[in-house]
């Protein structure tokens, strides 16, 4: 046989023998599987400084090698006095001769169970390491009053339009403008309407996080809570170019305004959103993410595409906590804006080429967008995240 003959040329020394016995009897007693595989004892006996000795030495080398037999925790734990004759030397073999190397095996409940020091420590343990998070569907206001939103950019053209649908729908509303003359004006045409006390005006940048952490504090020192944020204030802000006549300087000022500022406000309201387990934010992209028109706008275009990704990112992430992010990309609304894109005589053509690719051949004004934008701050939207609403008359259908 094979095996016979390497036995025969790798004969086991009668000292290694007596030594893994414990120094009593001779190899008949470690068993036929022990005994048809001289190169695992010998590995243990290679070590002759290591060699068994008197007492407690002997039985922890007699674990060890139960151990690294596969003999199991409950094997390894003999009283004293090496039986060498039930050393396990192939993991899962339980012969009919317990003395020739089978054994009795561990319920599969048992194997690789931990300690019971280490089991007992293990969930406290993990109740520090993981954060409890609410439930995403408990948490919120229970009516619309108690509701409170965030607007950037809400001084004029479409952000005026969405806080004041906003406040309309009883939620009360921060305005939110870099310009705080325009900011205040909408706050006090809103709360004509919606009544004094429920409008606040605030001046600040949402490319400095400085202003951003401080408009949004003080929402939450004055109302106790922030339930929605829409990311409105972006713009293209420089005229129709071909993307290599941008400088560094402008392209990174679009980019921060339209992108960066809605990831810093969404960062300062998301721990009040956490705290309450509720939240919504909408960010607004562009229908321009589609098709990439008009050409002259590569910036705009690239950081309202951004915008798309974010929207993604934060909605997977912050899913748990029960805060949802959507997106609403508006198709071509004409409004008037500080910055002139386009020229007069181009807005026009603009205009009626939109109109002509559309499904509904009418011209889009802020009324059309607003109702979007209510129903994804409110309760009725509260199954709904990660998704881009395009509210554009079919136009990137078309």
């Amino acid at each position: 046989m094979p095996r016979q003959r390497q036995a025969e040329q790798r004969p086991l020394p009668a000292a290694a023998v007596r030594a893994a016995a414990g120094g009593r009897g001779t190899g008949r007693r470690l068993g036929a599987q022990a005994r048809h595989r001289p190169g695992r004892l010998r590995r243990d006996a290679r070590r002759p400084g290591r060699e068994l000795r008197r007492g407690g030495d002997r039985c922890r080398r007699l674990r060890r090698l139960l151990l690294v037999h596969g003999a199991g925790r409950d094997r390894a734990r003999t009283p004293r006095g090496p039986v060498l004759c039930r050393v396990h030397v192939r993991a899962g073999h339980h012969g009919p001769d317990r003395r020739a190397g089978g054994g009795r095996p561990r319920p599969a409940a048992h194997r690789h169970r931990p300690s019971a020091r280490l089991a007992d420590r293990r969930p406290a343990r993990r109740a520090r390491r993981r954060r409890e998070r609410p439930d995403p569907r408990a948490g919120g206001p229970v009516t619309a009053a108690e509701r409170v939103a965030i607007v950037t950019g809400a001084g004029q053209g479409l952000g005026r339009a969405y806080a004041a649908r906003l406040a309309e729908a009883g939620t009360r509303v921060a305005v939110v403008d870099i310009a705080g003359d325009a900011a205040r004006s909408a706050a006090e045409a809103i709360a004509a309407v919606a009544g004094a006390g429920r409008v606040t005006a605030h001046e600040a940048d949402v490319t400095d996080a400085e202003q951003v952490g401080a408009f949004v504090g003080a929402v939450a020192d004055r109302w106790g809570r922030v339930d929605a944020l829409v990311n409105n204030a972006g713009g293209a802000l420089l005229p129709t170019a071909p993307f290599d006549s941008f400088s560094r300087a402008e392209w990174t000022r679009v980019l921060d305004v339209n992108l960066t500022g809605q990831w810093l406000c969404a960062t300062a309201v998301v721990p009040h959103m956490r705290a309450a387990g509720y939240g919504k934010i909408v960010n607004v992209t562009s229908t321009m993410v589609a098709k990439g028109l008009p050409a002259g706008l590569a910036p705009y275009v690239t950081a309202k595409a951004g915008v798309v990704g974010l929207t993604r990112a934060l909605s997977r992430e912050l899913g748990p906590d029960g805060i949802r992010v959507n997106a609403i990309a508006p198709g071509y609304i004409p409004v008037e804006t500080r910055k002139t894109v386009h020229t007069p005589e181009a807005a026009l053509a603009l205009r009626e080429r939109m109109k002509s690719e559309q499904c509904l051949p009418v011209v889009g004004v802020p009324d059309d967008l607003s109702g979007a934008v209510v129903f994804l701050c409110s309760p009725d939207s509260d199954f709904i995240t990660g998704q881009v609403v395009n509210v554009d008359g079919g136009w990137t259908h078309g």
